[in-house]
């Protein structure tokens, strides 16, 4: 097991099988459901306006430099703190984004959200083995930014497969009960993000939330064709994404410096 996770072409093979599930279960090919059908046929407050899912394309670029810096000419200290801290959480959440397209696509969304959770965690524990090592926390394009902005992404992705999730499960995905959690929602994932962020010095992990909540106002504010935009939504998504931004202008530290 440990020569298969050392071998320089695990993750490549594995990221080649993320991008290609990824590309079927988006246009509907060989799954019974694309992403976007299963989104639309549970639908709520919290789920983002389409144009925001873009941020995938700039994660998984982030992926390939990280990937490729395994492959460079680079010190013998970075190939070895890559592979002993994070290369083996690389491998899971990768296993996890297959798991979780496939689940998705089947309308089996329990196992989904399970599935989105470990991704998660994962991302998380990732971006601590950063922090933690100094040789890492260098690589500030090539490693600490692409997994903050994909661990950034991960947390309000969780939350809108909770809530497609609650209106499987029967809940009123628009109604009173609705508006309340998706708020409550909305401001856990910015001081989340925000307190990851300036602890572990990686402002890449604020950056996809307060993406998301541009996203969450405009379809609440009603400028997508959503059928049911609630204003009390917008507002907070706006509140708190000018929030999020002063928290970071008050609280990152001015230098990134390892300590």
């Amino acid at each position: 097991m440990k020569k298969f996770i050392r071998n320089r072409w695990t993750l490549v093979i594995a990221f080649v099988i993320v991008l290609l599930l990824n590309y079927l279960s988006s246009a509907g090919i060989v799954l019974p459901y694309s992403q976007k059908e299963i989104s639309d046929m549970y639908y709520n407050l919290y789920a983002p306006a389409d144009f925001i899912f873009s941020i995938w394309g700039v994660i998984y670029l982030g992926v390939v430099f990280t990937i490729y810096r395994e492959f460079g000419k680079f010190p013998n200290s970075f190939q070895e703190a890559f592979r002993k801290r994070l290369k083996g959480l690389f491998l899971g959440w990768m296993i996890c984004n297959i798991f979780w397209n496939i689940t998705w696509n089947l309308n089996f969304l329990s196992i989904s959200f399970v599935c989105i959770f470990i991704y998660t965690l994962l991302l998380y524990f990732a971006n601590e083995e950063v922090a933690k090592d100094h040789i890492l926390y260098r690589e500030k394009w090539m490693v600490r930014y692409p997994i903050g902005l994909h661990l950034g992404w991960l947390i309000p992705a969780s939350f809108a497969n909770l809530f497609t999730l609650l209106v499987k499960w029967g809940m009123n995905g628009v109604g009173t009960l609705a508006c309340v959690l998706t708020c409550l929602a909305i401001i856990i994932v910015v001081f989340t993000v925000i307190i990851i962020a300036v602890r572990t010095k990686n402002i890449a992990v604020a950056i996809p939330s307060l993406w998301a909540l541009i996203g969450i106002g405009v379809k609440n504010f009603g400028f997508t064709d959503f059928a049911y935009p609630e204003l009390s939504v917008a507002i907070s998504a706006s509140i708190f994404f000018v929030l999020g931004i002063v928290a970071l202008i008050i609280f990152y530290p001015r230098r990134e410096s390892y300590n």
